[in-house]
């Protein structure tokens, strides 16, 4: 498998990325044990894996497979994360969404004929996959948020 990374090494940026009393936390809010979250977030423990690391190296294998397959397996895992912000935070207005995503394209269409700085172009480009993930994570929720 061409898996890039090590389990020490997404166990331990994992455990880099977490402030103090956050795994506190995370077990209060998912109802599992504390000591269960502690071992997924612990890069000396070398005796359990961390699901993290298990579901990247799904990820990684669906990638090997069919790379369509395993973008469309992290898009729909990102898109269960993204409801529960929506639902948790305030509403995303569609319309608005779509509207910028509009702006954003004429933007990338003006700098592409404008013969901008290739860095420019690709910074825009960039905009508008950021704002077309926004509209893609929330659009199929749609009618769950709008209740």
């Amino acid at each position: 498998m061409s898996i890039q990374f090590t389990q020490e090494e997404v166990e331990k940026a994992i455990a880099d990325a977490l402030k103090h009393g956050d795994r506190v936390d995370v077990a209060r809010i998912t109802g599992l044990s504390e000591s269960y979250i502690k071992r997924q977030f612990n890069p000396d423990d070398h005796e359990s894996v961390s699901c993290a690391f298990r579901v990247l190296q799904i990820a990684c294998a669906l990638d090997e497979i069919d790379g369509p397959r395993g973008e469309a397996f992290w898009r729909t895992l990102a898109s269960f994360r993204e409801m529960s912000k929506i639902l948790r935070d305030k509403p995303v207005d569609l319309d608005v969404e779509t509207g910028a995503l509009g702006k954003e394209v004429a933007e990338f269409v003006h700098a592409r004929i404008s013969k901008k700085p290739i860095r420019e172009q690709v910074r825009e480009l960039l905009d508008v996959r950021e704002q077309i993930e926004k509209i893609h994570n929330v659009l199929p929720f749609e009618k769950q948020i709008s209740r």
